[in-house]
């Protein structure tokens, strides 16, 4: 299958992106100089001519939601300025949601109808898939010193045995994981070959290297909510991959546990600590889990505004980690509750999509992925606000952006 040199720059450039190196010894393991690449990127095709201004035309639905962000972020940059503690982490906070349009008309831009583009998405999960899962078994059971020049932070010492990929942060690299997982499962479901179900095992196998408790939570629940999706019924294998992923996990803990416990130490703790103890609604209780919910506790005492919340800056002086705790103080209530409501609207448009979608086996399987992750999201974003993080917006507002061109075709 040929690819025309649009589809070849648009999934090139976002391989650039996703591998570009961190330099934690530089930047001590902030992302802000990716912002400029990922800018290039995605403002080339505008000044090539290959964005269309009709594309602007239909993202103006779209465009409205986003100035809309922008202006209750300039409303908080305002509220800095007026108390004389704006900062630079201000100024870029508010330059996001510019860019992040720009990402989501490059995905809508793209020609939904010529097969080329989600064979060239496969192809570029495909390379995504098997990167990710050989920077994890380096890192994990080979690190040297080049992992820790271009993206891996070796004054951390918790992380020296997990994976962090590209992201130098193992939640970061574990959402994408869990993106690809879901892709490669329902791809494998529709087109029964081999090589999809090893490229999955990749996808799973990254992941759990992480061992970012929060992906594997949500990844977990992904795989019980499964049954309960109707477009499943378009890939009828997963049911029996569903009933041997459960076998597996019981031949494991049952008969291998010494092994989950050796080797995933960390993550096998914290969950177990989580079903053990359960979650401290009171403000206490020890664990990432209780750590996030009293993060939440504090949000809810300290801000004194619950509709434009503290200010930009807010977080520069208590960091927050979670998407509720931080938007909530950050932004304010109607913010966190817009947030939440756009990841149930994308999962009913993307289930409607599937359900509608041609016999492309790699439409369906983008599809059903983004769908189930929309749904995961609201669990997967207690790890952080991971949006936020430029290689992954432009992978997410892209992928969204080619969402609603599915939704624009379907109709």
């Amino acid at each position: 299958m040929k690819l025309d040199i649009k589809v070849l720059y648009i999934f090139s450039g976002l391989t650039l992106v996703l591998i570009f190196p961190l330099f934690p010894t530089v930047f001590g393991g902030k992302s802000v100089h990716v912002i400029p690449v990922a800018l290039i990127f995605a403002l080339l095709p505008i000044a090539m001519g290959w964005v269309k201004k009709s594309v602007f035309n239909e993202a103006r639905s779209a465009a409205y939601i986003f100035t809309i962000i922008l202006f209750l972020m300039l409303i908080s940059l305002f509220q800095d300025a007026s108390s004389g503690s704006a900062t630079l982490f201000s100024l870029t906070s508010v330059v996001k949601p510019i860019y992040w349009f720009l990402f989501f008309c490059l995905g809508l831009s793209l020609k939904i109808e010529d097969k080329k583009l989600f064979f060239s998405l496969y192809l570029f999960l495909s390379v995504a898939a098997v990167l990710n899962f050989t920077i994890s078994i380096v890192e994990v059971f080979n690190p040297n010193q080049l992992v820790f020049q271009l993206y891996k932070r070796e004054e951390r010492s918790i992380l020296l045995d997990k994976a962090t990929g590209w992201f130098g942060i193992t939640y970061f690299f574990a959402y994408i994981n869990l993106i690809t997982s879901f892709y490669f499962l329902f791809l494998y479901g529709s087109s029964k070959r081999i090589i999809h179900f090893f490229l999955f095992a990749m996808c799973i196998s990254a992941l759990f290297l992480t061992q970012s408790r929060t992906m594997i939570i949500a990844l977990m629940v992904g795989f019980l909510l499964l049954p309960f999706f109707k477009f499943t019924s378009k890939a009828k294998i997963i049911y029996v991959m569903y009933f041997i992923a459960i076998f597996i996990a019981f031949f494991l803990i049952v008969f291998n546990l010494s092994f989950i416990i050796d080797n995933f130490n960390y993550a096998y703790n914290g969950i177990l600590l989580l079903l053990e103890s359960g979650v401290d609604l009171s403000g206490g209780g020890s664990g990432s889990a209780n750590v996030r919910i009293n993060q939440f506790i504090w949000a809810l005492e300290n801000n004194d505004n619950i509709f434009i919340g503290a200010g930009l800056a807010s977080l520069a002086t208590e960091p927050l980690e979670s998407i509720y705790a931080n938007y909530y103080y950050q932004m304010g209530a109607p913010f966190l509750f817009f947030c939440i409501y756009f990841f149930v609207y994308l999962h009913r448009l993307m289930s409607k999509v599937c359900l509608n979608c041609s016999n492309d086996k790699f439409e369906f399987a983008f599809s059903a992925a983004f769908s189930v992750i929309a749904i995961l999201s609201p669990i997967a974003f207690m790890s952080s606000p991971l949006h936020e993080n430029p290689k992954i917006a432009l992978i997410c507002f892209f992928s969204l952006g080619v969402c609603f061109r599915l939704k624009k075709n379907r109709n």
